[in-house]
């Protein structure tokens, strides 16, 4: 029942949907390009994305379809690389245009193409057109006609690294039903923790097994390769300009902004000289936001600088004069984790945490805000210990709360010596490292359905 109430309001909901991109796009508005690009990425030459997929580089094998919504994709990465290794080829459906240029120019995507938007007859169009072995969905994203489509073409279903939390629309009162009807045609559902499985035993779904998080492994792959990037991506004036002690405030909004910066303000008043600099990196980088973070820091008393002027004039950097200092260049987030000792992660003080794993698998004692509820790693982190005074994830309630427990963390970790802080950040390495191995159970699950 649930599901015919769906096949009568979907397409009145992308007819409305398609109508207000319509007015968006006449309008101009920078603010709703995405959801401009979110339709027009579905469509190449006024035809079908799908359409021109380019079957010819399967040679002839039935590839295995991944669908990721967006920054889904990076729990599909370590699965992509070891299907590349074995020679089979990949097809990668996305939802957001975020994640476009990520998906096709990532090695072992044989094919990617946006997912139709519900419609069962373009879905059938392209998986017969594809022909894939199996259906493999990241995390969350189960569209029901793309689940149901599949199902009835025979294509085995698995959800991978699904994960669950309270307050999770899938689960809500509104969701609950639709989330129920289309898990019915998954054939296996491999999920993070106890917990998820609790709660997927409450829907009634027994095809259910705890199998980790592939991220876990995508980190792992990541910061390997990150180690001997460090030297390379990093410019010298920004390394000139750190101080002895850096915090690396990574996706930050306005609202983290908010919070942070008091925070920090606070510390640089209670140590004894300059000893911090906090790296700030945004979410997304914009004239706009740089001004807020430094009008803000120019209220607290704190000092900032940008990376690219730093860059253009690197003499200024050897007398590391700035508290703040504004990363305006993308892709180097990890990296500048590896040289930081404690973090925090943005989000949590606006809507929703981003993902802790990169920080943690760096090794930095990692600060979120009251917001972090989604992210499973950041709850599961704060009763792991990175020592007898630290634990790896600390959650604050309120900016008191973080001004708080920076202070009083920034105090301890300064009077230890170079030995302790290396232990420190090779226990949570260790920890991250030991709850590796999730795709090991993704490959297995497609070896046994194909047989």
């Amino acid at each position: 029942m649930t599901l015919f109430f769906y096949d009568l309001l979907q397409p009145i909901a992308v007819f409305l949907f398609r109508v207000t991109v319509f007015f968006l796009r006449v309008a101009g508005s920078e603010r709703t390009a995405k959801l401009v690009q979110t339709l027009e990425i579905r469509k190449s030459n006024g035809r079908p994305a799908f359409e021109s997929i380019p079957i010819e580089k399967f040679h002839g094998k039935r590839p295995i379809w991944i669908h990721a919504a967006s920054g889904e994709f990076e729990y599909a990465k370590p699965i992509v690389r070891e299907l590349h290794q074995q020679g089979i080829p990949v097809f990668v459906t996305y939802f957001s245009p975020t994640y476009q240029r990520n998906v096709e120019s990532f090695p072992g995507v044989t094919a990617s193409c946006a997912l139709p938007l519900e419609n069962r007859r373009e879905l059938r169009s392209m998986i017969s057109k594809v022909n894939p072995a199996a259906l493999l969905i990241a995390r969350t994203d189960t569209w029901p006609n793309m689940v149901r489509e599949s199902f009835y073409a025979k294509i085995p279903i698995l959800l991978f690294s699904a994960t669950f939390y309270e307050g999770s629309k899938r689960i809500s009162l509104l969701a609950r039903s639709l989330t129920k009807a289309t898990y019915h045609y998954i054939d296996e559902i491999q999920c993070v923790n106890k917990d998820d499985l609790r709660i997927l035993a409450e829907f009634g779904f027994r095809r259910s097994v705890v199998r980790g998080d592939t991220r876990y492994d995508q980190v792992l792959a990541r910061l390997d390769q990150t180690k001997g990037n460090v030297e390379k991506k990093l410019p010298e004036t920004l390394k000139a300009s750190l101080r002895s002690l850096v915090l690396v405030a990574g996706s930050v909004w306005e609202e983290d902004v908010e919070a942070l910066i008091p925070a920090i303000s606070l510390a640089k008043e209670a140590l004894e000289k300059n000893e911090l600099t906090t790296v700030l990196v945004p979410h997304e980088i914009s004239p706009r936001l740089i001004h807020f973070i430094q009008e803000k820091a120019g209220l607290h008393g704190l000092s900032t600088a940008v990376l690219s002027e730093l860059v253009n004039n690197p003499d200024r950097a050897n007398g590391q004069e700035s508290d703040l200092l504004i990363v305006d260049r993308v892709g180097i987030l990890a990296e500048l984790y590896l040289v930081g000792q404690l973090a925090f992660v943005g989000g949590s003080f606006r809507k929703t945490v981003h993902s802790v794993m990169e920080p943690l698998a760096a090794g930095c004692l990692t600060f979120v805000g009251p917001r972090h509820r989604n992210n499973r790693e950041a709850i599961e982190f704060q009763t792991e210990k990175a020592s007898q005074d630290f634990a790896a994830v600390l959650a604050a309630n309120n900016s008191e709360d973080l001004s708080n427990k920076l202070l009083s963390t920034l105090k301890k970790f300064k009077i230890l010596s170079a030995s302790d802080r290396n232990a420190i950040r090779d226990r949570i390495q260790s920890q991250v490292r030991f709850r590796g191995g999730a795709t090991d159970a993704v490959i297995e699950w497609i070896n046994r359905v194909q047989k």
